[in-house]
Parts: structure tokens; C-alpha cells; sequence
């Protein structure tokens, strides 16, 4: 933005040849170290899409400032002189900005588990792109500002952009410049405020998933009848269904004839399909089915829920009764239940 500022093409077309270029660059490092472009990868791309330009437009523009204030000279020096001279004025700020901003996406690389392995991706592709954008800053805008603009140049007028910007930015600074105590104040004062609120903030670099439902394996003694399985599974139905927060509930037992799963008759998995809530509320019916399991269910079981995506899973142990009935599996001395609630979190 800061090239179209001067009404210029050419120092527009230098700037702009660097996104490409970075990209490209970043893109073919990143295959070298046998990383696929995957959708993290892209995405770290597309962040440093906005800022691979800025070493670009930086070098480009001092270039330019100082082209235009060597034709106001009486003797104009060479333009390679005033090139090599501009660009080396600007070098060092360029490189430690480029590092800076890069070193704030190196503890992406630090984090383990599933986090590390979903986001280490995208931090290496953002600091590649940067370092790139370094090295194309580096070479290409000094040689590129060489070759177009030594000749046929018109640096006579102020660009109406910048005509337009400068007595606001003079009126701004002379502010700054009377109420300087007032600005230190405030700004120590919103620092000292989000300081206090980054100590409540989440420790939980993943969010939980809440995707709206809940599955629930159970697993009674095997050799359980399929139709024995099927009658468990609907008294269990008709627990979660006294739930008013939970749309529908529905039985898996046992396998296909051909199926693949070696699961037998005395397994189920209930598929516990949630009206739309908020976290919180999701919550409450996962504490109502834990305690629905915990009061017993008729059947030596082991049952687990929990979300279809987990990244992470914690386990419950608790002991169950078991409800009497007249027939003999439900007469049984069933003395303990096991659940096991396995959910993402």
C-alpha cells in the first residue's frame, strides 16, 4: 500500500513481485524438508500473506525517498550510489523486524500432542515465508529499483495521498507531543488491565469439542442374546430420554452378519444425538448421563461416551447397581458396575 501511496507503478510492481516470490520460495523449502502442503501449511501462508511485502516495501520506498531527493541536488550523485546508499540505510531495521516476527511463532514448535502435531505445520510455513521474504527484500528491490527506476523518472510532485497525510500526522504528533504524560499513563494502565485478564485467561491451547452429541458403548457379560442386549438397550433409551435436552437416542447392537467388527451380541453403542446447546448445557446432560449410568443399568457393563472428535480423553471409574427384575439374567448377583466415561475434553 505504502508504494501505491506515491502514485507509482513501478515501485508498485517492486513491492508486489515479492509476495510470489516469498511464497514460492517458502513453498519450495518446505517440500525440500519433506512437509506436504496441507491445510495448516496453506494457512500459515495465507497469515504471513500481508506481511512477506513489508521488507519489500520498506526497502523500496527509502529507495525512492532518496531517488527523488538526489534530483533536487545541484549535482545529482550515480544512481547505483544512491541505491546501495538507501537500502543499506534501512537494512538492519529490516532484518531484526523480519526475525522478531518470525520469533513470535517459534513456541508454536514447542507444543507436543495433538496440538504440536496440528499447528507445528503452520508455524513452520509462516516463519519460512518470513525468512524468505528476508532474502528476497535483501536482493531483488535494490536491483529491480536500479534497472526501473534510474530513467524517465518524475519526482517533481508531492503524491496527493501524502500531500493529504502529512498535516495530519504533524497535528497528531504535536499532541502527542503536549499531553505526552496523559498517553504513558494510559497506556501503562491498559497494559497493567490486560496483564490482570491474560491471568484468567483458559490454559487450554485446544478448545473442547462440542459437536452436538454423545456415543455410549456398553458391554454385557458375553454370551448375552442379541434380544437380551436389545431389551438393555431400551430401558437404557428410556433413561436418557427423560433427558429434555437430548432430541434422540439410538441402538447399535451387536455386528452384521458380515461385518467386520468382532464385536459379539452383548455389545451396544448408543448414538446420543443432543438438541442445539451451548458448552454449558452440553455439559449438564454429560453429568446427567453419568449419573443415569452410575444408578445402574441391569447389566455387568462396561460404557463409555464421549464426543466423536476427541483429541484428548479422560477416564471415570464408578460402580453401578443393578435394577431387579424377574427373569433369571436380571436376578443374577451382578454385584458391581464399571463405567468407564471416555470423553474428549
Amino acid at each position: 500500500m505504502g508504494n501505491f501511496s506515491y502514485y507509482n507503478l513501478r515501485t508498485a510492481f517492486i513491492s508486489a513481485i515479492a509476495i510470489p516470490l516469498s511464497l514460492i520460495s517458502a513453498i519450495l523449502v518446505l517440500l525440500e524438508l519433506e512437509i506436504n502442503l496441507n491445510i495448516m501449511v496453506l494457512g500459515g501462508l495465507a497469515i504471513a500473506l500481508g506481511e512477506v511485502v513489508d521488507d519489500a516495501i520498506i526497502d523500496t520506498e527509502n529507495i525512492f525517498r532518496r531517488l527523488r531527493e538526489n534530483q533536487l541536488l545541484a549535482i545529482p550523485l550515480p544512481t547505483h550510489k544512491i541505491v546501495y546508499a538507501a537500502s543499506m540505510e534501512v537494512r538492519s531495521s529490516v532484518v531484526y523486524a523480519s526475525f522478531i516476527v518470525a520469533l513470535v511463532f517459534v513456541p508454536l514448535l514447542t507444543l507436543d500432542g495433538v496440538a504440536g502435531r496440528l499447528f507445528a505445520p503452520l508455524g513452520y510455513s509462516y516463519i519460512l515465508a518470513i525468512l524468505m521474504s528476508l532474502v528476497v527484500a535483501l536482493t531483488l528491490p535494490p536491483a529491480l529499483c536500479y534497472v526501473l527506476l534510474k530513467k524517465n523518472m518524475q519526482f517533481d510532485s508531492t503524491p496527493p495521498v501524502i500531500a493529504y497525510l502529512n498535516p495530519l500526522y504533524s497535528r497528531l504528533l504535536k499532541f502527542i507531543s503536549v499531553h505526552f504524560k496523559l498517553i504513558i499513563i494510559a497506556c501503562l494502565i491498559i497494559s497493567l488491565l490486560a496483564a490482570m485478564r491474560f491471568t484468567t485467561l483458559g490454559h487450554k491451547f485446544l478448545p473442547e469439542l462440542r459437536e452436538g452429541h454423545y456415543i455410549v458403548h456398553t458391554t454385557s457379560i458375553p454370551g448375552t442374546s442379541l434380544q437380551e442386549s436389545i431389551r438393555q438397550g431400551i430401558q437404557i433409551t428410556e433413561q436418557f430420554n427423560k433427558i429434555p435436552q437430548i432430541e434422540s437416542v439410538s441402538q447399535w447392537a451387536g455386528r452384521a452378519e458380515r461385518g467386520a467388527d468382532t464385536y459379539g451380541s452383548h455389545y451396544s453403542e448408543y448414538e446420543v444425538r443432543l438438541k442445539p446447546l451451548s458448552g454449558a448445557e452440553q455439559q449438564q446432560v454429560l453429568q446427567s448421563i453419568r449419573k443415569i449410568l452410575m444408578r445402574g443399568v441391569a447389566i455387568f457393563a462396561k460404557a463409555c461416551f464421549g464426543h466423536p472428535s476427541p483429541s484428548k480423553r479422560q477416564k471415570l471409574n464408578a460402580t453401578a447397581n443393578a435394577f431387579g427384575a424377574p427373569d433369571v439374567l436380571r436376578t443374577c448377583h451382578f454385584a458391581t458396575t464399571i463405567v468407564n466415561s471416555v470423553l474428549a475434553s
